[in-house]
C-alpha cells in the first residue's frame, strides 16, 4: 500500500513537471509558474519527557530529531483572473523513539501528501475601493503574518480537551473548504469567511465556519479578531450506540462521574416519555466556539521621515499580540484536576512577540512568549484517540516535585540569499513540541507534550531552498 501511494505521488509529481509541455507551455490567457521548495530540518529535544501507553513517564535528554521534505507543482492563471494552484510532495521523516524490539520504528517512514490544490476567482475586482475573492479547495491559510511559532491558534488548537499544536516553521494550517474574502480601501479593511471540513481536530471531516477581518489604524497599528465556530455539522450525529467499541464518537460522558476520566457534563438526553436520561449523553458537543483577538504595531511607519526606509529591515521593531479563548463555554467538574473544563481562564492563551532590530543583517530575529494559567491539562493527543475509552481528561502525571510552567517562549532567527532562494532558520523554544512517531499508533505515541516545566527546551535548524 506504501509502494502503491508513493508512485501515485511519483507519478503525479512528474505530470505535474511536463504538464505545460504537454498543452503548449503557457499561452497568453494561461501563465504557468512553476513552484516548490525542499529541506532538511534536524535537531534536539534537549531536555523533556516521554510517555507512552502503558508505560511510566520518564525523562529524556537529546533526543535526535531529524526529517527531509520536499514539494513542487504548478500555479496557473487563466484570463488574468482564475488562478488554480496544485502541488504535491513528500516528507522523510525518523522515529522518535527507536526501538529495537520493533523493526518498524529503525526505519524512514516516507509519506506522500497533496501540499495544495485550489482555485480562486476575483467575484469583484478593484484593489482600492473593494474586492471579493473566492476561493476553494485545499490551501495554505494564515491570519496572523507576524507568528513565528507561538500563537495563531484559532485553527491550531482543540477545545475540550485542550491541545495545542506546534510545527518548526509552520506557524499555520491547511484549509479544506472555501473561502471569501473581502478586501477595502486599500486593504485597510479586511475579512475571510471561511467553511472547512475539520482536518486536525476530531471528529475530523465534520464542517465549521469561521470569520477574520483585520483593520489597518494610523499606518501603524493593526487590529483583528475572529470566531471560529466548530463542528457544526456533524457527520456521525449522535448520541447513538453501536457495537464496535472502537469507534471514536461512540464514547459517553458518565455526568455521575462514576469515571474520572470522563467528566464533561453534555446536553443530557430526553427520552420519549419525557424523562431524562442522565447517563448517555449528546456525543454532538464536540462543538465549541473559539475566539481570537490580535494587534500588531509597527513603529517604523511613523519613522519614516527620519530615516531611510532601507536602514530598517522589513519586519525590524515590529511588536505583536494574540489571545486565544479556546472554548466559551464552561462545563461543571468536581475534579480540581480538569480545571480547564470549568474555568475560562484557563483556556485562554495570550502570547506576545517583538522582532528585534537587525538593519538588513538578518531577514528576522523573532522573540515570542506564551502564558496560560492552566497547569493541569495532559494536552495529549492521545487523550483524544484512545477510542475505546473515549477522551481520557485526566492530565498527565508529572515526576514528584515537578510543575507544569504556565509560560513557554521561543527564539526564532532567519537569514535568506540567493534571493529568497536559500534560507536558513534557526530556531530554540520551550513550545508545544510533542514526541511521535506513527502518529496514529498509541504504542509509540507520547502521552503529552515533551517540554511541560521550565528547565525543558528543544532547539531546530533548516536549510531550505525554494523557487
Amino acid at each position: 500500500m506504501k509502494f502503491r501511494a508513493m508512485a501515485v505521488g511519483l507519478g503525479a509529481a512528474i505530470a505535474l513537471l511536463y504538464c505545460p509541455g504537454v498543452i503548449g507551455g503557457g499561452t497568453d490567457d494561461i501563465v504557468f509558474t512553476p513552484i516548490g521548495d525542499a529541506y532538511l530540518q534536524v535537531g534536539q529535544i534537549v531536555n523533556g519527557y516521554y510517555q507512552s501507553k502503558g508505560s511510566s513517564i520518564f525523562q529524556i535528554y537529546h533526543m535526535w530529531q531529524q526529517q527531509a521534505y520536499a514539494h513542487v507543482g504548478y500555479d496557473a492563471l487563466i484570463n488574468k483572473k482564475l488562478d488554480i494552484n496544485i502541488s504535491v510532495g513528500g516528507t522523510m521523516e525518523y522515529s522518535d523513539p527507536q526501538v529495537l524490539a520493533d523493526p518498524a520504528t529503525l526505519k524512514t517512514d516516507q509519506t506522500f501528501l497533496i501540499n495544495s490544490a485550489y482555485a480562486s476567482y476575483p467575484l469583484i475586482q478593484d484593489s482600492r475601493l473593494f474586492s471579493l475573492t473566492l476561493q476553494g479547495g485545499y490551501f495554505p491559510y494564515k491570519y496572523n503574518p507576524d507568528v513565528r511559532n507561538l500563537g495563531e491558534y484559532l485553527f491550531r488548537a482543540n477545545a475540550y480537551p485542550m491541545l495545542v499544536y506546534s510545527t518548526f516553521d509552520y506557524p499555520l494550517v491547511r484549509i479544506l473548504g472555501a473561502r471569501i474574502g473581502m478586501q477595502a480601501l486599500d486593504s485597510t479593511i479586511t475579512n475571510d469567511v471561511i467553511l472547512h471540513s475539520e482536518v486536525l481536530g476530531v471528529p475530523v471531516q465534520d464542517w465549521s465556519i469561521a470569520d477574520i477581518f483585520n483593520v489597518r489604524l494610523f499606518k501603524m497599528l493593526t487590529i483583528g479578531g475572529g470566531i471560529d465556530l466548530t463542528h457544526l455539522l456533524s457527520v456521525y450525529p449522535g448520541p447513538y450506540n453501536s457495537s464496535l467499541n472502537d469507534v471514536w464518537y461512540d464514547f459517553y460522558y458518565d455526568v455521575n462521574s462514576k469515571n474520572d476520566k470522563n467528566l464533561i457534563l453534555r446536553d443530557i438526553t430526553t427520552n420519549a416519555d419525557g424523562t431524562k436520561d442522565t447517563t448517555w449523553a449528546d456525543t454532538l458537543n464536540w462543538r465549541s466556539v473559539k475566539l481570537m483577538g490580535r494587534f500588531s504595531f509597527d513603529p517604523k511607519k511613523a519613522l519614516t521621515k527620519l530615516f531611510d526606509g532601507a536602514f530598517f529591515g522589513r519586519d525590524d521593531c515590529k511588536l505583536y499580540g494574540e489571545a486565544d479563548i479556546i472554548g466559551v463555554e464552561n462545563y461543571p467538574s468536581s475534579n480540581p484536576d480538569l480545571a480547564e473544563l470549568y474555568n475560562r481562564n484557563m483556556r485562554t492563551i495570550y502570547s506576545f512577540g517583538f522582532n528585534f532590530p537587525t538593519f538588513g543583517i538578518l531577514d528576522v530575529v523573532n522573540m515570542e512568549l506564551e502564558y496560560n494559567a492552566d497547569t493541569t491539562s495532559a494536552f495529549s493527543d492521545y487523550n483524544i484517540v484512545n477510542a475505546t475509552d473515549g477522551p481520557v481528561l485526566s492530565p498527565l502525571l508529572l515526576p514528584a516535585g515537578t510543575v507544569r510552567n504556565p509560560w513557554r517562549w521561543s527564539i526564532y532567527v532567519k537569514k535568506s540569499v540567493c534571493n529568497n532562494h536559500v534560507s536558513f532558520i534557526a530556531q530554540a523554544a520551550r513550545d508545544h513540541t510533542k514526541i511521535n512517531f506513527n502518529y496514529w499508533d498509541p504504542t509509540y505515541m507520547s502521552l503529552g507534550e515533551a517540554l511541560p516545566t521550565t528547565r525543558n527546551w528543544c532547539w531546530d535548524f533548516k536549510t531550505e531552498v525554494r523557487f
